[in-house]
């Protein structure tokens, strides 16, 4: 039996929400967030899902930055954390810049704040 998140990415190829997609090079994360460790119980609860579905099952949500091509992480800090792992992996694995990654890992699916 199929999750509703595979079922949803299975018709969109994407997850309920998206808006549309960035680099995540191009998404800075706040202080705030960087001060803080999550907690341990939801890390391993957003890997699971991820490992379930084989993909984020929310975008992350970000803010534009005044007179930049950049935007602000609002929520959604695990998942970031999530794909910035798997591209570190894909990395070391296969000993590549950033720029050999795939755009599979490189662009993450966002939604606007508002």
């Amino acid at each position: 039996m199929r999750s509703i998140s595979q079922m949803i990415w299975s018709i969109n190829h994407r997850p309920s929400g998206t808006h549309g997609y960035i680099n995540i090079k191009n998404i800075r994360v706040s202080n705030d967030f960087l001060a803080t460790t999550p907690k341990v119980w939801k890390v391993r609860e957003y890997y699971r899902r991820y490992f379930q579905n084989g993909f984020i099952d929310e975008p992350v949500t970000v803010r534009r930055i005044k007179n930049s091509k950049n935007v602000e992480l609002v929520d959604g800090y695990i998942r970031y954390l999530i794909c910035m792992t798997n591209i570190y992996r894909f990395q070391e694995e296969f000993n590549c810049t950033y720029g050999q990654v795939p755009s599979r890992f490189k662009y993450v699916p966002i939604m606007w704040a508002e």
